[in-house]
């Protein structure tokens, strides 16, 4: 979603999945046309920073 380079990202499931690519023009379309759409994709995205940070913070005042 960000208008930047590229970014990578690893993943490794448990169970055999399905993976799909998207490009970020894609997407921003895709949300763009489909407001409900881009509107789920962007809570799950913000659910997932706020765990990031917050285990971040965690390791770095030792809590």
């Amino acid at each position: 979603m960000l208008e930047r380079s590229r970014f990578t990202a690893t993943a490794q499931t448990q169970i055999p999945t399905r993976v799909i690519v998207c490009g970020g023009n894609a997407l921003r379309s895709l949300c763009r046309k489909d407001p409900e759409l881009g509107y789920e994709f962007m809570r799950r995205v913000a659910d997932v920073l706020a765990d990031r940070l917050l285990a971040t913070r965690r390791l770095l005042f030792h809590e």
